[in-house]
């Protein structure tokens, strides 16, 4: 499971990481998804 901290945080890091992996995870989504949760 991916830490939302720092998918905030750093979130090309993790997109760069994942790409390594060859996961493709749609990190905009998430951080956007985040944000709208925290936003409540």
């Amino acid at each position: 499971m991916l830490d939302l901290k720092l998918l905030r945080a750093d979130p090309d890091g993790v997109r760069a990481a994942l790409a390594r992996r060859g996961d493709a995870v749609d990190i905009d989504a998430v951080v956007a998804l985040d944000a709208r949760r925290r936003a409540l």
